[in-house]
């Protein structure tokens, strides 16, 4: 039997919505008080719809209050078919999807992580990483299997991280008995799971126990850059820019050198003809008049849009049309010597910024403090790297998204002073050479870094 999507997640946002337990009363026969205790399905198989979350923002509200428990307002329709799942289960029952395997490391999947961690026997995960499963569509595909009720006697969780498409795929099973790996009997503990085979498994352990969160050494949370929400406007070239201080000397005040994320490199900044008009919020823009005119020719597109229209705007917020989309309370930070990195890497691209560079969204940035070259040293090893491979979320062709919460959590040894000034020194050679030829120096601050966490 087909159903629609507000069928089968019963948000209650339709009034024709799908009641399972009376359409199917003879499986939830079992329940007297509303729960799921007694009765419900033995197995449930899906593949759920690869939807973003912002396409079903109509949807939340109601999302929110059927799923509690795993709801998080950026995660993707797919979740709450987990969710659903769950519910309509019998005790003992077994739910096998195909999905995204995104929810495994991206913050949004905490929550449901942690409810399968406490919730089911997880029994086996065939992940397809970025390979191409489904043609023309880079879903990042896996299948879970998972037993409702936790047990003890239920084995351990089976990995099978396919690397091709070759035979004995499209033989699933034939490819778990092949290559499939038991887990750590804590891997998938808690919200942080450890999706590696014991080895990779007992590295990020050690990594992880070696030292304090980067948050706390530093003192600072990892800020993200700036987002216009039309950067049309508010992204210049030199020539403008050298255009609107002749108008008016002060809007030199408001014009701030911009790095994007792309611009980022190890150990330098590929600097580009890049400005940034920044008029923060509650700015006086008449200041300003040159680049007030500059701006006005992009008013409908800069006003913010009223919530739930579909209008020609930014979006919805409480800033003026002339201002940055975003608060950005943080904006003194950039002027400050800061930690810098691009948002998607393929390797570590962390370097130093102490030119006042303003950076685009797709770039983070640690205010750097004491120890800001021996931290750089760190973040550019190939211990980082690990971590990173494991803890970020997977992008194609083996690319990975750094996210602030992962980075934070970076495990910073207090090294003795003697090898914090090596590495540092290692360091400064390597941004003096703005990362040419530094391959001598990079090995042996790799050594050097592997050490300190016991490695």
């Amino acid at each position: 039997m087909r159903r629609k999507l507000s069928d089968w997640l019963h948000p209650g946002a339709e009034p024709e919505g799908f009641d399972w337990q009376v359409e199917f009363a003879e499986v939830f026969a079992g329940e007297t008080d509303g729960s799921d205790a007694d009765g419900g399905f033995d197995v449930i198989l899906a593949n759920p719809p690869y939807v973003r979350q912002e396409l079903i923002r109509a949807l939340k509200p109601a999302l929110k209050k059927v799923y509690p428990t795993i709801y998080t307002g950026t995660s993707d329709l797919y979740v709450f078919f987990y969710g659903r799942a769950l519910q309509l289960l019998s005790p003992g029952g077994m739910l096998a999807f195909i999905s995204s395997n995104k929810w495994f490391r991206a913050n949004y999947g905490a929550k449901l992580r942690k409810h399968f961690a406490e919730t089911t026997h997880v029994t086996s995960i065939t992940d397809f990483g970025d390979l191409p499963v489904f043609q023309g569509a880079n879903a990042y595909p896996m299948i879970f299997t998972a037993q409702k009720d936790r047990n003890t006697t239920g084995g351990p969780t089976t990995l099978t991280a396919a690397k091709s498409l070759d035979p004995p795929y499209p033989d699933v099973a034939a490819l778990v008995r092949e290559i499939g790996t038991p887990l750590p009997s804590d891997a998938l503990d808690g919200s942080d799971w450890s999706l590696t085979d014991s080895a990779t498994a007992t590295r990020l352990t050690k990594i992880r126990a070696a030292g304090v969160p980067l948050k706390e050494y530093v003192g600072e949370r990892v800020y993200r850059g700036v987002t216009t929400g039309f950067n049309k406007a508010f992204v210049i070239d030199g020539v403008k820019r050298a255009e609107l201080i002749s108008q008016d000397p002060n809007s030199a005040e408001i014009i701030k050198p911009l790095a994007a994320g792309k611009d980022i490199r190890k150990w330098n900044i590929d600097r580009k003809d890049k400005w940034l008009i920044f008029p923060r919020r509650r700015i006086n823009i008449n200041a300003y008049p040159a680049i007030k005119n500059h701006l006005a020719q992009w008013q409908t597109e800069l006003t913010p849009r009223k919530s739930g229209s579909e209008e020609i705007g930014r979006k919805p917020g409480n800033y003026k049309w002339y201002e940055i989309q975003d608060e950005v309370a943080y904006y003194a930070a950039f002027d400050a010597l800061k930690i810098v990195s691009t948002k998607v890497s393929i390797r570590p691209s962390f370097t130093l910024d102490g030119s006042g560079s303003y950076l685009g969204n797709t770039a983070y940035f640690l205010p750097a403090r004491e120890n800001a070259t021996y931290l750089l040293g760190l973040l550019n090893s190939n211990v980082f790297f690990a971590y990173a491979k494991r803890v970020f979320v997977e992008k194609q062709n083996g690319w990975y998204e750094v996210q602030p919460k992962g980075l934070e959590a970076f495990p910073i040894p207090n090294a003795p002073t003697a090898d914090r000034e090596a590495i540092a020194k290692l360091v400064r050679k390597c941004l003096d050479a703005r990362g040419v030829g530094c391959e001598e120096w990079e090995a042996e601050i790799d050594g050097r870094v592997a050490t300190l966490y016991g490695l």
